[in-house]
């Protein structure tokens, strides 16, 4: 999976979709730990936490095509909830 750069240079790092998209990417990616960070950053710029728990467990489907198992993204969440708190 491959993001072209002008869509990093074009979108506001604050904007919820750009960054839980972007930690997908780079969760699919391997690279857990900007995940994370980019996962945390959209819960913050989400408008109700709840919408972002949604569009989390919601898009896991999308994921598998990537090899992400549904253990691997429950962790991913877990952590995602242990840093909000």
């Amino acid at each position: 999976m491959i993001l072209p750069n002008k869509l990093f240079q074009e979108t506001e790092f604050n904007n919820c979709y750009y960054s839980i998209n972007l930690g997908r990417f780079y969760f699919c990616q391997g690279e857990k730990e900007k995940a994370l960070v980019y996962c945390e950053e959209s819960l913050k710029a989400f408008p109700a936490p709840e919408k972002f728990w949604e569009s989390m467990k919601a898009d896991f489907q999308y994921l598998t095509q990537y090899g992400i198992t549904e253990d691997q993204y429950a962790a991913l969440l877990n952590e995602i909830k242990n840093e909000a708190r």
